[in-house]
This record gives C-alpha cells, sequence and structure tokens, in this order.
C-alpha cells in the first residue's frame, strides 16, 4: 500500500515540475488554466491525509517555524545562521570541556537557506524569503574561496575560512541545493551562478 503512496506522490512532483516555468509562482496565485486545477482536485482525493498539503504546512509553521524562527537562529548579521544551538534554540558556544563551537559549517547554513526557501514556498511569509536571501549574501560572501574556486566546508563566527579544512563535495552539493531553492523560488540571476 504505500508503494502506491510513493508512486502517486512522484507522479505529483513530476507533474509539478513539468508545470513550472520561468517566472516564479505567488504563493496562493490563481492559475488560469482550467485544466491544471482540476487535476489537482483530483489528485488530492487520492492523497493520504499525511500526504495532504495543508497539513505539510500546519506542521511548518507549528511544529518546525518557531524553533528556526527565533533570533538566536536567524544569527548575527542575519544570514549568519550559527551551527550549534539547543534543542531550546538557545546558541551553543562551547562544550563542557571547553571546545569552541561558534564555528559554522557552510553546509549547515546552507540548509537554514533551504528551509527558508521551501518556508516560503509553503507560506507566502516574506520574512522567509529575506532569511533565505540574507544566507545566500553570507554563503556567497564568506564560504566562497574566491581565489581557487569551491567553498570553504568550515568558517569561523565572523565568515573566515578555516586555515587548513579541506573541501568537501558533501558541503558544495548542500549550498548548491540551497542556491537552487532559492533561485526556484525568485529567479534571482545574480546569485544562480552559484548553482
Amino acid at each position: 500500500m504505500k508503494k502506491h503512496y510513493f508512486i502517486i506522490l512522484f507522479i505529483i512532483l513530476g507533474f509539478l515540475a513539468s508545470c513550472s516555468g520561468d517566472k516564479p509562482a505567488t504563493p496562493g496565485q490563481d492559475t488560469k488554466d482550467a485544466t491544471v486545477k482540476p487535476a489537482v482536485e483530483e489528485v488530492k482525493k487520492v492523497l493520504p491525509d499525511h500526504l495532504q498539503g495543508e497539513r505539510w504546512v500546519k506542521h511548518f509553521k507549528e511544529d518546525l517555524l518557531p524553533y528556526w524562527n527565533s533570533p538566536e537562529a536567524k544569527g548575527e548579521p542575519q544570514g549568519n545562521f550559527p551551527t550549534t544551538r539547543g534543542m531550546d534554540g538557545r546558541v551553543i558556544t562551547e562544550t563542557k570541556d571547553g571546545k569552541d563551537l561558534t564555528v559554522r559549517y557552510s553546509r549547515m547554513l546552507a540548509r537554514q537557506v533551504f528551509f527558508y526557501s521551501v518556508g516560503f514556498m509553503l507560506t507566502g511569509e516574506p520574512e522567509m524569503l529575506q532569511l533565505a536571501k540574507d544566507g545566500c549574501d553570507w554563503l556567497a560572501e564568506h564560504a566562497w574561496d574566491k581565489k581557487n574556486g569551491g567553498w570553504f566546508g568550515i568558517l569561523d563566527k565572523t565568515g573566515k575560512a578555516i586555515p587548513g579544512e579541506v573541501k568537501h563535495a558533501q558541503d558544495t552539493s548542500y549550498i548548491a541545493q540551497a542556491f537552487a531553492a532559492y533561485y526556484f523560488v525568485t529567479r534571482d540571476r545574480d546569485l544562480e551562478k552559484y548553482i
């Protein structure tokens, strides 16, 4: 039975991907195409409750957003998202034995950019888009190796690359996904080059 849900989900995703054009959609925008709305309504009828869009928006707003929308999550300056936070949301600066935890992992900053980009797609809240943009700008300014290309994986809390660290494909893939999500929403040509 679960296999059928995944097949339906992939069909929906394929359908949605084929509908995307050059122009970004505005959340809540009503389509003029009379063939799309009935198709979406038919798909919604066969989806179980846990795959319905309303459930995802509720989960985002009630379960995820409070943690990621707190002042501590936004960084100082905004976009310099802290990597290490406790379950209560507070920033953790060192371990019990004194190890510094203020470094920023670029893959973690990228995940947060992705979160805010998807958050905007779910809610249409401009603050989500601004947080995603600030994260992209921080990554582009500080994590991109302007001399040799590629992405630094670890930065200090001010955005300077940690000397001697090796660049990893995993960091590159997370960052590319973050910029791709932001680009998907905005079509921002200035940041497209990082994809």
